[in-house]
């Protein structure tokens, strides 16, 4: 049996997590306590199932597909939902591809990251500035930065995040563990400028 949920670990959504063993709480006829390892970085979480009549004596190891085909819900988990620290008010199509950047950090997967760090400041570039959508990056960055779009750290900000993703996907060598963490720093400033800080300052206007 598969649960299909979000990764509490490494972000990952919508990931299948593989039940490897099951206890039964004896006061609760229709409830079950699962283990489960994330298929992607096979990290561990216990689930409190809510078990159909169907199901609730079956032996959950063994049985094929997940808890919805089953007609079972999960009542809680632990850990619970990721608290990762995020900027606040990034777009969504942006947040998505920082999140799996970060991700990827955490598995120590340092080329995955610097190359979806990348990613993520292409997304927010092309949010931020849809007419040089067209342009390649360094040429957006430029733009982005003469138009007072954003600021000159911004800028250099920018440029270092797009070579060290460049140098993630076309270098023969892996990037190591601190560039990757440089990289998310970059990355974590440059979102935060661009999206928490401008948020910030129109709700305290309007709130005058």
């Amino acid at each position: 049996m598969i649960i299909s949920t979000d990764c509490p670990h490494c972000d990952t959504q919508r990931v299948a997590f593989n039940v490897v063993f099951e206890f039964v709480v004896t006061r609760a006829q229709h409830e079950k306590f699962v283990l489960g390892t994330c298929s992607a970085y096979r990290m561990g979480v216990i689930f409190q199932l809510a078990m159909s009549q169907h199901t609730a004596s079956a032996a959950l190891v063994p049985l094929q597909g997940d808890q919805f085909t089953l007609g079972m819900a999960v009542k809680d988990q632990w850990p619970k939902e990721s608290q990762a620290d995020v900027p606040a008010d990034v777009p969504p199509t942006v947040l998505r591809y920082f999140r799996q950047a970060t991700a990827s950090l955490r598995a120590q997967n340092f080329d995955a990251a610097g190359v979806m760090f990348r990613k993520t400041l292409e997304v927010a570039t092309r949010e931020k500035a849809p007419e040089s959508a067209s342009k390649p990056l360094v040429k957006r960055i430029d733009a982005l930065s003469n138009d007072g779009l954003i600021t000159s750290d911004m800028r250099d900000w920018a440029h270092e995040i797009r070579l060290g993703g460049n140098e993630a996907a076309h270098d023969d060598d892996p990037i190591e563990r601190e560039d990757a963490e440089r990289l998310n720093q970059f990355t974590d400033a440059f979102l935060r400028y661009a999206y928490t800080l401008p948020a910030m300052v129109k709700s305290n206007k309007d709130s005058e």
